[in-house]
């Protein structure tokens, strides 16, 4: 049988009894790949090794959520996740304009109709992230034009609408860690967070944890910010200690398949050492040149191809998660957010003249399959 073929939720055996809090970070971000095939492949990735109750990223649109069966469909990827012993982090998105390469800037009737779709579903994992948008801080990601008021707005009203649930957390959207400073098409990282910080300082304090993109990215330097823990800055600038969900990841620029394959071998080690790490999950494609290149399925499901990363995080150690974990500690002030007396230079763009390089050049990523 095909891994396209639907199973019915109640034909599932259930999972074996959890044996202790642990927890297996190693995951993967499928976008909007929701078949049961790319869900089935995902999971031989998250939980190989000995692994179980990985993580998957997938990301919904407002065409997902507004289609009349939205509810049915999403319960079919649900159950899909539970067979396959994945916990799904959603991502929500607005609309994609192929014409012109930018999504819609959502709106405050968005959060409600998100909880409302959610309400309707049973989730395997007990605790469920939600990641209200990507990478703001980036125009094309948000309406055309970066606008941290609106975002700022936008996350609140977010909040306050999942805030009466015990089940759905909602995060921060990850920032775009190497974006220059170009407004209004895109806007340093650090200086978003400032602005952010000067209209609701008290929005940093409420988050149950930090989404993070972080990427290594060759031609910046050696600082930790372009590198797979670039989380640690953006945690440094908004002075909390939280729990970190590693929404995408992966090298820019990379040499070859046994660098990348070395990259994340490194990146997970340091990652399961670091308590606040809840999950990590790379793009399974390029974000170079926008190509489904992890793996290649052939038609009746199977993994039919497959490069260093993908043997790489294969044969990666791990523990046996459980989808009844909670968040693993609250959300703690680190320094005052006002004690912040400097952050990293922002990256701007290089005078008309200037010579080429990679510094002042937008780090490009693909915003789909």
């Amino acid at each position: 049988m095909g891994h396209d073929t639907p199973v019915a939720y109640a034909q599932v055996d259930p999972p074996p009894p959890a044996s202790g809090p642990g927890n297996n970070i190693v995951g993967l971000n499928i976008a909007r790949l929701h078949q049961p095939r790319y869900i089935w492949a995902a999971a031989n990735v998250a939980n190989a090794n000995g692994g179980s109750w990985g993580y998957l990223t997938i990301l919904l649109t407002r065409e997902d959520r507004d289609y009349e069966m939205a509810g049915h469909l999403f319960q079919q990827v649900l159950d899909r996740c539970y067979e396959n012993r994945v916990q799904p982090i959603v991502r929500v998105g607005t609309r994609f304009d192929e014409a012109t390469g930018v999504w819609d800037r959502p709106n405050e009737t968005d959060p409600p109709r998100w909880r409302d779709l959610f309400e309707q579903v049973t989730f395997p994992n007990r605790t469920v992230w939600i990641v209200p948008a990507n990478e703001p801080n980036l125009g094309r990601e948000w309406g055309g034009k970066v606008d941290v008021p609106s975002y700022v707005t936008y996350l609140n009203q977010f909040m306050a609408a999942f805030a009466s649930s015990d089940r759905f957390k909602v995060v921060n959207a990850p920032l775009n860690l190497s974006n220059p400073h170009q407004l209004p098409i895109m806007q340093d990282a650090f200086d978003f967070l400032v602005e952010m910080m000067a209209l609701d300082a008290s929005i940093f304090e409420r988050l149950p944890a930090w989404a993070t993109n972080s990427y290594k990215v060759d031609g910046f330097g050696d600082g930790v910010r372009f590198t797979h823990r670039g989380y640690e800055l953006e945690l440094e600038v908004i002075g909390r200690e939280l729990p970190v969900i590693v929404t995408e990841t992966g090298w820019i620029n990379r040499r070859s398949d046994e660098d990348i394959a070395r990259f994340y071998a490194q990146a997970y080690k340091d990652w399961q050492a670091d308590h606040r790490v809840i999950a990590a999950t790379p793009l399974i494609w390029d974000p170079d040149v926008d190509d489904h290149w992890m793996f290649t399925l052939d038609p009746a499901g199977n993994v039919a191809t497959s490069n260093g990363a993908y043997q790489a995080l294969r044969g990666l150690p791990r523990a046996a998660g459980n989808p009844n974990n909670s968040a693993p500690f609250a959300n703690t002030p680190r320094m005052s957010a006002a004690a912040v007396r400097s952050r990293p230079l922002p990256i701007f763009m290089p005078d008309a003249g200037a010579s080429s390089g990679t510094s002042g050049v937008e780090i490009s990523r693909p915003v789909s399959p």
